[in-house]
């Protein structure tokens, strides 16, 4: 924390990305710190955006210090998903073999289990 507080210094806000949280191998000192940043007013430079599954000790831990923005039932996000997961079942050499209705269940089983990820 001490690094960190030294590059805050040279800022005037400093935004910083975690990318799946829920994936740490040491989630729970993690969330610590997060918790231990956000009520420390020598870090209120700092901004924290934060991605994860839908955990319970990630949100139970974060409910009072953070906005939930859930992408899971979100129809733009499932639309892409379903676009990118299209595309590579049409580029990939082996799957042209394939019967369309069998691709077809594929792009569905794959959009459906991706669940906004």
């Amino acid at each position: 924390m001490i690094a960190l507080f030294a590059v805050l210094k040279g800022f005037q806000r400093v935004y910083l990305i975690l990318d799946a949280l829920d994936e740490s191998t040491n989630r729970q000192h993690l969330l610590d710190v997060l918790i231990k940043l956000s009520g420390d007013s020598n870090f209120a430079k700092l901004r924290i955006f934060a991605t994860s599954r839908k955990e319970q000790d990630i949100e139970r831990a974060l409910r009072g210090i953070s906005t939930v923005i859930s992408i899971n039932q979100n129809q733009w996000v499932d639309d892409d998903i379903c676009l990118y997961i299209q595309n590579r079942l049409c580029e990939d050499r082996k799957l042209s073999h394939w019967p369309e209705k069998l691709i077809s269940e594929i792009e569905v089983a794959l959009v459906k289990g991706a669940m906004g990820m």
